[in-house]
């Protein structure tokens, strides 16, 4: 189940139906929050959190280009009042979609990390880090979370003989952590290394394209 349910407080009739069910719950939590921020470019340059300088140059340019489309917005005299209207909006939907996260999560509902990135303002590889963030803000405990972006993500794709844990036979990608996951999602951030099908590589070398 994708995107959280974000209009209303999840009941008993729906996690019951959820477990019987054997659905994963993929949250999304940022996606939304990203076409508010797409919005803003374009008066302002896009800000990302990117320590690793993961974004490619071609990505910057276009995120940071915003300001030329500003000539097509509708209505320009309301563009400051319609950003503010649209991102208190977008602060009750994330708030409703912590809460039922926080719900789906005590319940004992599996929980796959995902991101909907490709939308606007929600950017391949670095919005992973974001949402990592906002569902150990929900309440989701952080060594929880870890096979929530390793494990179920596998299961919910049916790859789960192919990858996901550390075990004899299945794809040998991993990534390396300078700092412990398991005490604060932030820690994510802190990547050395990545290891694909057993090759291992620094961040700052890139793997061989062919």
């Amino acid at each position: 189940l994708v995107h959280s349910v974000d209009d209303q407080p999840l009941d008993d009739e729906f996690i019951d139906l959820a477990r019987k069910a054997g659905v994963i719950y993929c949250p999304t939590l940022v996606v939304v929050r990203g076409y508010n921020n797409a919005s803003k470019s374009l008066k302002n340059n896009f800000s990302v959190k990117d320590p690793n300088n993961a974004v490619d140059s071609e990505t910057k340019n276009r995120i940071n280009s915003g300001h030329l489309f500003f000539k097509y917005y509708p209505n320009p005299e309301k563009y400051e009042e319609n950003i503010a209207a649209e991102s208190e909006y977008i602060d009750g939907l994330e708030a409703m979609m912590a809460a039922n996260l926080k719900r789906v999560y005590e319940a004992g509902i599996p929980i796959a990390l995902s991101t909907d990135a490709g939308n606007p303002g929600t950017l391949h590889g670095i919005s992973i880090y974001d949402e990592l963030e906002a569902m150990q803000q929900a309440g989701i405990s952080p060594s929880d979370i870890i096979p929530m972006a390793t494990r179920n993500g596998a299961l919910a794709m049916e790859r789960a003989a192919d990858f996901g844990t550390l075990e004899v036979g299945k794809m040998a990608d991993l990534i390396v952590l300078e700092k412990d996951p398991s005490a604060d999602a932030s820690h994510f951030r802190s990547i050395t290394h990545v290891m694909r099908a057993g090759l291992i590589r620094p961040v700052n070398v890139p793997f061989d394209k062919d």
